[in-house]
């Protein structure tokens, strides 16, 4: 029931879990973190609320001379890989909120699921020129939960009833790309997740 932080999950929300998790891992690194600069100089200078300067340090931080670059990676999936953002997702944490574990307790007599035996989803963009060939295929994860969404016929939705997600790593790199240079990552589908994080890895500074 314990982390290796010291932080119980019985009967806590895993938002506060995740949190202890993150700053432990960050302060545990033995180097310089900049998303954890990050994160402490969006809550405690800028004010953001606490879960959303975390989220923004998962994707962005502050380089030299401060100039923002893309963190983003799946490699860091451990806590909250950027694989699961979608556009909308900090919204729940505008205001104080919590989030309880899809994992059942480990005193339930269920055994402990891994990721693994959670099946998959795909998020949905809607890029024109594309429109049969842009989901992607997610596994799911115990730490989706923080993302929020409704799963619902393997699309995950912003809410129930609600519109199926875009991938928040993919739309950025959209946005900021020349169209044939987006285009062409992807081969003959629109780029995806993978080839999206890799180009705003190269430009990172």
């Amino acid at each position: 029931e314990r982390g290796i932080f010291g932080v119980s999950t019985l009967d806590v929300p895993c938002d506060r879990v995740l949190f202890y998790l993150m700053v432990h891992r960050e302060l545990d690194g033995f180097w310089d973190s900049k998303k954890m600069q990050t994160f402490l100089h969006l809550h405690y200078n800028v004010g953001k609320p606490i879960m959303v300067a975390f989220l923004v340090s998962r994707l962005v931080a502050y380089g030299n001379n401060n100039v923002p670059y893309f963190a983003g990676e799946t490699g860091d999936s451990c806590i909250l890989p950027a694989t699961y953002f979608w556009v909308g997702c900090g919204k729940r944490f505008k205001e104080p909120t919590t989030v309880e574990w899809r994992q059942h307790a480990y005193t339930s007599g269920q055994g402990h699921e891994r990721d693994d035996d959670m099946g998959f989803f795909e998020m949905n963009p809607v890029i024109e020129g594309y429109e049969d060939q842009t989901y992607e295929d997610f596994n799911d994860s115990l730490f989706g939960a923080i993302f929020g969404g409704v799963l619902q016929d393997r699309l995950l939705l912003d809410e129930a009833g609600g519109k199926p997600v875009a991938n928040l790593v993919s739309e950025f790199y959209r946005t900021v790309a020349k169209y044939d240079v987006y285009s062409r990552r992807g081969g003959n589908k629109y780029c995806l997740y993978w080839t999206s994080e890799r180009a705003l890895q190269g430009v990172s500074s």
